[in-house]
Parts: C-alpha cells; sequence; structure tokens
C-alpha cells in the first residue's frame, strides 16, 4: 500500500471506469456481491491495479 501512497491518482482510468465501480460498490452495499469480486480482476490487469500503478 505504501507504493501506491507515493504515486500520483490516475483520474482519467478512475473517470473510465466510475460506473463500473459504483455498481461494484452499489452490489457490495446491497449484499448481491462480495468484496473480493472487484479485486479478482485486478491480477490480470483491470482498471483498479492501473490506478494504483
Amino acid at each position: 500500500m505504501a507504493d501506491a501512497m507515493t504515486r500520483p491518482i490516475r483520474w482519467d482510468v478512475i473517470e473510465n471506469n466510475y460506473d463500473r465501480l459504483i455498481k461494484y460498490a452499489t452490489a457490495i452495499r446491497g449484499g448481491t456481491a462480495s468484496t473480493e469480486a472487484p479485486g479478482a480482476r485486478s491480477h490480470s490487469g483491470a482498471p483498479r491495479s492501473r490506478v494504483l500503478c
């Protein structure tokens, strides 16, 4: 996590994936998705991992 805190935020990646992130957050809050669902794709180079890189 320390590496993520020293790099600039990739706002372009967040903007391009905002709708999907909100969808996941809503599903998690509603109990229809696990908290591991968005992270499961991060190992395959999903946008979430690029935000932190």
